[in-house]
């Protein structure tokens, strides 16, 4: 008979009149898809029954330790000695019995500070992995910490070196303490979606007890190109991230596209890795905002389809528009058209300033957001952050809330086409808009999220042949090496809509090496779980598997081996 060993994936103690913790911690947790049971302190949570059944403990909140009696502090010690893993995200360590400090490796608590910076001390292990060392602004205003010696590793400081993330591996076990206090998540300090979300998950997969289960987002990867006419080289560059396994949406400016850019656009569509976006008719006459020079939507609408009748492609579901500006008008007529998502942020009507206010899922965050566009439109809106990470926190934090300068070409400031936006570039510099890209695309997948690259034709035209090369090939090995899976943003439209409708219900684990997990709710394409196994401390020594699931409706049972 075969033994099942139950895991609820993430066990979270919280506190029960924490009015804070669904925006600190509860949507945060739904996001990155863990399987969680949710316990207020004082509710027998953490009997050895609990204990002996999750993968990892979550001390979500501040003061908890001050409720943990010596009693409940030795059955964590015995459950993480066996193997369950901590993520302990209350700094108060020395309000919790001897013990907890013990497991935790924190030998002194000194006080509370105020401090502005994050700052990687070590890249090299799994928590850490993604994020390069060095200094990272954190906030447009200060936060607290508390200030502690400890005697396990590490991994995050801030400005002066005081431990804000460390790590401890008592017995066979493993904890992460976060030196911090929870205020970081909220919107008006550094909130989510800015830079830290990774070290939050890769904390809780790290620490787990293996295998553990969790609905997250696949690492996608994807390209958006605006402002296309294909008048310059007629599109070698899109050919040549085709050539690359890219998926590449155009947001094209209908009213320029020649004969001969509209053939081009033809046989690239038949690739099935290039979707045509309406843009704008032009640069300087927009499809989506509200009332463009006094033209209806209406009649703004029918001019888009003849200009893509012409052009001879059907528009991609996942809608370009030019400054991410879509009229509450057009809506219902995108629906009509089979266009129901589109890469913005704004809200309906509102108008592109250069700083999103975002109100959608999970955050209220343009780098990290996919939610119904307006209740009932039938339109999806998918944002996906243009802002590398560290220039997100050195620039555009603190001013207004939740505020984010989201939308960052990183390509066109390092080649010839930076003079046409503002500042003169004498030379492409290749390695340098590489990186940066590299550095856009990464913050998505610190969010938990996809990667998209962002940029425009002219920044891609300014390139020569072997620089294209160049520029790409840098692009492509990162993606490799992140393990990167390409997708076109169709697909990750349909992908977002089907993970919004769905939650991890249950997951359990097998001494055969077998796993089982219920989804429940309904999606309209297959979904990816994944299985994080291994126990190693550098990235890599722990792997993730995806398994496929088709479609839900209602609840599925699905098991699996890994």
């Amino acid at each position: 008979m075969r033994r099942t060993i139950p895991f609820l994936g993430v066990l979270v103690v919280r506190a029960r009149d924490d009015a804070a913790y669904a925006s600190r911690f509860g949507r945060a947790l739904e996001h990155m898809g863990f399987c969680v049971e949710e316990m207020d302190t004082g509710s027998g949570a953490l009997s050895a029954a609990n204990l002996g059944r999750c993968s990892v403990l979550v001390l979500a909140g501040e003061h908890l330790g001050a409720g943990l009696d010596p009693k409940d502090a030795a059955g964590v010690s015995r459950a993480v000695e066996q193997g369950m893993g901590l993520v302990n995200f209350d700094p108060f360590v020395s309000e919790m019995p001897t013990q907890a400090g013990n497991l935790l490796g924190i030998r002194r608590v000194q006080g509370v500070f105020e401090s502005d910076t994050v700052r990687v001390a070590d890249n090299t292990h799994y928590v850490t992995a993604g994020l390069q060392p060095g200094e990272q602004v954190a906030s447009g205003r200060s936060y607290g910490a508390v200030k502690s010696t400890t005697l396990g590793d590490v991994l995050v400081t801030d400005r002066s070196k005081n431990p804000l993330v460390t790590i401890n591996k008592p017995g066979r076990g493993r904890t992460v303490s976060w030196h911090v206090l929870p205020s970081i998540w909220d919107a008006d300090v550094l909130g989510h979606g800015y830079g830290l979300d990774g070290l939050f998950f890769r904390s809780i997969v790290w620490a787990a007890r293996k295998p553990i289960a969790a609905l997250a987002w696949p690492p996608y990867v994807t390209v958006r190109v605006d402002d296309v006419n294909g008048k310059g080289s007629r599109l070698r560059w899109c050919r040549r991230l085709v050539d690359a396994g890219f998926h590449v949406n155009l947001g094209l400016l209908l009213d320029e596209i020649d004969d001969e850019a509209a053939g081009v656009l033809r046989d690239l569509a038949a690739t099935g890795r290039v979707d045509c976006s309406p843009h704008a008719f032009s640069g300087s006459e927009r499809i989506f905002a509200a009332d463009e020079g006094g033209e209806k939507a209406e009649s703004r609408l029918a001019r888009m389809d003849a200009a893509l009748a012409r052009i001879g492609v059907r528009p991609a579901r996942l809608l370009n528009p030019d400054y991410d500006e879509v009229d509450e008008d057009v809506l219902g007529l995108l629906a009509d058209r089979g266009i129901t998502g589109v890469m913005s942020p704004l809200r309906p009507g509102e108008k592109w300033d250069g700083r999103g206010r975002p109100s959608g899922y999970p955050y209220g965050c343009a780098n990290v957001m996919y939610d119904e566009m307006k209740a009932g439109s039938g339109v999806f809106a998918l944002s996906c952050g243009a802002e590398p990470v560290r220039r997100v926190m050195e620039e555009t934090l603190g001013r207004e809330g939740i505020s984010s300068l989201y939308y960052f070409d990183p390509v066109v400031d390092s080649t010839r086409a930076a003079k046409t936006w503002g500042g003169a570039a004498m030379k492409n510099d290749v390695d340098g808009a590489a990186e940066r890209a590299i550095g856009q695309m990464n913050s998505g997948f610190e969010n938990v999220y996809c990667a998209r690259l962002t940029t425009h034709e002219a920044a891609l035209e300014a390139f020569s042949e072997a620089e294209l090369d160049r520029f790409v090939e840098l692009v492509s090995n990162w993606v490799r090496a992140a393990d990167g899976l390409h997708a076109g943003g169709d697909d990750i439209l349909d992908y977002a809509k089907s993970l919004r409708g769905v939650r991890m219900t249950r997951a359990e684990a097998s001494r055969e090496r077998r796993v089982s997990v219920t989804l429940e709710g309904a999606s309209g394409c297959d979904l990816q779980v994944s299985v994080f196994k291994g126990r190693g401390d550098v990235p890599g020594g722990i792997v993730r598997t995806f398994h496929r699931v088709r479609p839900v409706s209602g609840r599925a049972d699905i098991e699996f081996g890994v």
